[in-house]
């Protein structure tokens, strides 16, 4: 098979890949959105707990996450293996989700969301990486806006189950939690048997086989030298060892010596110091500048959560709370398979600034709605925002970093995001809490402003070099 045959063969593969990865982000969102837009509602009614303690509840979900998502992404760069982690997590997440409907205080839910946003952490990076890698450059956006559209497909098939099971068959809350682990397992197993590391080009082209065969032939000649002169020149016989890597060495004073050079490259590599946040320098300046307008921009993102609530203090019935968020990922679904196909022909940061605007835009909706209409409005022009920044923003990171870097970048994108969350869901909630969920809604149009103006000023400039 010709060298062109073997990486069309795999480039099919690694399309495959994608495709699986966004099958079965359909189903963990069909799991999880199942008891999302629920949780706001179960926490302050069911549990009866404040709106303070939602921006607690979902800040440390979050911060754990991101916070994980970076050691993730860099350990599987360092072990070159993603699936693994990408299994686990999703395995962790939901098999732990479902345990919501038992929860009968909020610490045992944070405890839940805790454990649920875990399993988040360990997979996101390694995933995103898993896409990077499988997708050629002019179609990384469509890769990651399919990936994203799957995941919001997944999230109104779970909301419209919920809203069904609750408003039709008028089943328990509790109940409908519960229920959520089967579509979860599904997405477990569909990555567990579908989904299969990257394999690089030098690796197509049996680089690894042909190195072995030669090392082995050499060995051979070296020990059948070694045995001729042995018999002709009366000689003491040397011993000849064949090093752990395959290399020989030579126990005393004879010509045939090798080095097990090998060997101690190993051993170097053993003694490579953990993750750094040093690390981060070897991304580029560039890359840095952008996390830190990520950073800004979160702190004006806090938790959906907040947007549910205020949906139902707008008199929106709990058995709807699913249905507008179905109609809300309907749209986040659409717009993400434009906004990705878009951004590989306009550009990753124009897309990003629309979607910017889009955002301080739906904020300010929201501080000065006053009617039930208007959020389901609001709601589905949200979607703009997600569409058009979600599957872009990582398209941008994988444009600006080697490849072979590309777990940490993951890393460091969603740590900077992430670091955010906790803070922004606080600080959002302390402001309904003690002056006005307008003000709070207004202060966060203000902060994405600020973004905006910050991203204008960011020079994406050309991929650094992969490092040898």
């Amino acid at each position: 098979m010709s060298n062109n045959q073997m990486e069309n063969r795999e480039m099919k593969k690694n399309w495959r890949n994608i495709y699986i990865l966004g099958i079965a982000s359909f189903f963990n969102d069909f799991s999880s959105e199942m008891i999302y837009p629920l949780i706001p509602v179960f926490i302050k009614s069911v549990l009866g707990v404040g709106v303070y303690f939602i921006g607690i509840i979902e800040g440390i979900a979050e911060t754990t996450s991101s916070l994980l998502k970076l050691f993730s992404g860099y350990y599987s760069d360092r072990f070159k293996k993603r699936k693994i982690f990408v299994v686990c997590g999703y395995a962790f997440s939901n098999l732990t989700r479902p345990l919501i409907g038992i929860a009968n205080s909020w610490g045992f839910l944070l405890g839940l969301r805790f454990s649920d946003r875990v399993g988040k952490g360990v997979r996101t990076s390694p995933r995103d990486a898993i896409i990077g890698e499988s997708a050629p450059d002019n179609r990384r956006g469509f890769a990651f806006g399919f990936h994203r559209a799957m995941d919001n497909l997944g999230a109104v098939a779970g909301s419209l189950v919920a809203s069904l099971l609750l408003y039709v068959f008028l089943m328990d809350i509790r109940k409908v939690f519960l229920l959520s682990v089967i579509p979860g397992i599904i997405a477990v197993l569909l990555i567990i048997f579908g989904v299969r590391e990257v394999r690089k080009k030098d690796e197509l082209k049996g680089g690894e086989q042909i190195a072995a065969a030669e090392t082995e032939k050499a060995i051979s000649e070296k020990l059948n030298t070694a045995d001729s002169d042995s018999k002709n020149a009366g000689k003491q016989a040397e011993s000849i060892n064949t090093a752990e890597t395959g290399f020989l060495s030579k126990e005393d004073g004879n010509s045939c010596t090798i080095t097990s050079q090998a060997k101690a490259e190993t051993a170097n590599k053993s003694l490579t110091p953990a993750f750094h946040f040093r690390d981060l320098k070897k991304l580029g300046g560039k890359f840095g500048y952008y996390l830190s307008i990520l950073v800004i921009f979160a702190l004006g993102n806090s938790t959906d959560a907040f947007l549910l609530l205020r949906a139902s203090d707008l008199g929106i019935r709990i058995a709807f709370i699913p249905l507008l968020w179905a109609v809300h990922n309907v749209s986040k679904a659409a717009f993400s398979f434009f906004g990705g196909h878009l951004s590989d022909k306009l550009g990753r940061k124009p897309m990003i600034i629309i979607g910017w605007v889009v955002y301080a835009l739906t904020y300010l909706g929201f501080a000065f709605a006053d009617k039930p209409y208007m959020i389901w409005a609001l709601f589905v022009f949200y979607g703009l925002f997600f569409g058009f920044t979600e599957g872009v923003e990582k398209a941008l990171v994988c444009d600006m970093v080697p490849k072979d870097k590309l777990g940490s970048a993951y890393g460091f994108y969603n740590l900077a995001i992430g670091i955010s969350a906790l803070p922004a869901s606080l600080i959002f909630g302390f402001i309904w809490t003690k002056v006005s969920s307008m003000a709070a809604f207004m202060t966060g149009a203000g902060i994405a402003a600020a973004a905006i103006l910050m991203l204008l000023f960011l020079k994406q400039g050309n991929r650094i070099k992969e490092t040898k």
